[in-house]
């Protein structure tokens, strides 16, 4: 019975695999970005999988061939094999998003920031439906809440995505959600009035829309509108958290990974330019505040510079919010295996207005409702004037085949107004490693490391210290 029910959900998968339709031909292939030189393969490294070319007839594939292959970790059946029984079904072409290891990106970046022209379509997309699927399991010791009694944590969670794609009347449309599955933490937290301006912190959403946005493209030009990956910088290292928390401090305390409204774009030459009008923030806003964002970026695949601008109109009906402006730059360049990324901001944070509260006290970080960041940059400055620092980071990635090592450092300034735990310097540097166990899986590791802070919650030493491991699968 088990066999019988295995097959039967196996076989629409082999037809949807049998469906799918590029752009440009009927041709199924894999997707890929440009082959490294032979020159830059070394022998040693290469692993081979069964040649099947000595397979008789209506035979399946076996790991006991012959062997003769250079992709090392593609398995990719042979267009002489004959496949197991084959159901057809009335549904629309499909795509299933496998991506094959390939020497010049790590494996399974497709669901990091990790894009050159982030909102594009590459050139041979498929026309119909498309799915991916990724799915971990880790391990999670972040000193940094070491205070909160969460800080040491095994975890699951996954990220589900389709797109739809269809070419009619010279026009590219294009329909792509993204949604993330989170685990909460456990009902049974430790919540005190020291603790309580932090709650929100540990409320995880189970189901999260990381994108969900409707484009259209007529040559090099697109539109879209909907939630998107925020156009500001390009950041090119690898994201192993739904909460995207294993990344430099600009990226987990400044700039936001997503933003909604409307984004247009042209690419075209050496030359990406993109402009948005946006919440300014990730989801629907609460306030007629809106935001202007854009980026003017020069580049190709082994090379990339840019400029970017986020600037809120200043204007809202509500008490209180936050400042998120943003000047920055990001620059990128690889050189066969090695990658050398760069970004920096000029940086606008903290409230925007001083006062008092509902209740006529004064406005202080107890008040806000939303998520409370660790590194207390809800603060009014004593001269009533904005906050703003200055960040950037480095970052070297370097894939050794099925290897990949990332370092990463980067350092984060504000302005000093003469509060000691929010005039703190932040110096952080990150360490990864990944192994490629095959086509689509990987082990990966992580330390975090930044200067510790004495002296914060309930007169504690703030550890900078975050460790993370785990496996993960992508379809």
């Amino acid at each position: 019975m088990l066999a019988v029910f295995g097959l039967a959900l196996e076989a629409p998968f082999h037809a949807a695999r049998s469906h799918a339709e590029p752009i440009a031909s009927r041709e199924i292939r894999p997707v890929r970005l440009p082959p490294v030189s032979s020159e830059e393969i070394p022998s040693t490294s290469v692993e081979l999988i069964p040649d099947p070319s000595g397979v008789p007839e209506g035979a399946l594939w076996d790991d006991d061939l012959p062997v003769g292959s250079e992709y090392p970790g593609i398995e990719v059946l042979p267009s002489g094999i004959a496949p197991r029984t084959v159901i057809e079904l009335p549904i629309p072409p499909v795509t299933l998003a496998h991506t094959p290891l390939n020497f010049n990106v790590p494996l399974l970046l497709q669901q990091t920031e990790y894009a050159w022209d982030t909102h594009l379509p590459p050139e041979d997309a498929f026309q119909g439906l498309g799915f991916d699927m990724l799915v971990r399991g880790a391990y999670l010791n972040d000193q940094r809440i070491e205070w909160s009694g969460n800080e040491a944590t095994f975890l699951s969670e996954a990220i589900l995505g389709a797109t739809y794609r269809r070419m009619g009347q010279e026009w590219l449309t294009t329909v792509r959600g993204e949604f993330y599955l989170n685990q909460p933490f456990d009902r049974n937290m430790l919540i005190d009035p020291a603790r309580l301006p932090y709650i929100n912190n540990f409320e995880v959403d189970i189901y999260e829309i990381s994108q969900l946005f409707v484009s259209a493209q007529k040559g090099n030009f697109m539109m879209s509108i909907g939630k998107i990956i925020t156009p500001f910088g390009r950041a090119y290292f690898p994201i192993y958290e739904n909460s995207r928390e294993d990344a430099p401090f600009i990226r987990t305390e400044s700039i936001l990974w997503r933003e909604t409204g409307v984004l247009f774009q042209y690419a075209g030459g050496l030359s990406v330019i993109s402009a948005g009008l946006v919440n300014g923030g990730i989801d629907k806003d609460t306030n007629s505040s809106k935001a202007l964002i854009g980026r003017v970026g020069f580049g190709r695949d082994n090379f990339a510079i840019g400029t970017s601008i986020k600037w809120h109109d200043g204007v809202g009906s509500e008490h209180q919010k936050v400042r998120r402006n943003h000047l920055g730059f990001d620059a990128m360049y690889r050189w066969g295996r090695w990658q050398f990324s760069a970004e920096g901001i000029y940086d606008e944070y903290g409230y925007r207005k001083p006062g008092s509260n509902l209740n006529g006290e004064l406005f202080t970080a107890e008040d806000i409702r939303w998520g409370r960041s660790i590194y207390y940059r809800e603060t009014l400055a004593p001269d009533g004037k904005k906050l703003t620092g200055f960040g950037y980071y480095v970052n070297l990635n370097i894939d050794l085949d099925r290897w990949l090592l990332m370092l990463n450092y980067g350092e984060y300034y504000p302005r000093q107004i003469g509060i000691r735990l929010h005039d703190h310097i932040n110096r952080r540097g990150i360490v990864k490693a990944v192994y490629r166990l095959g086509s689509q899986f990987e082990v990966y590791g992580m330390l975090l490391r930044e200067n510790d802070l004495h002296g914060t919650l309930e007169g504690r030493t703030r550890s900078g210290t975050s460790v993370l491991s785990g496996l993960q699968f992508l379809l």
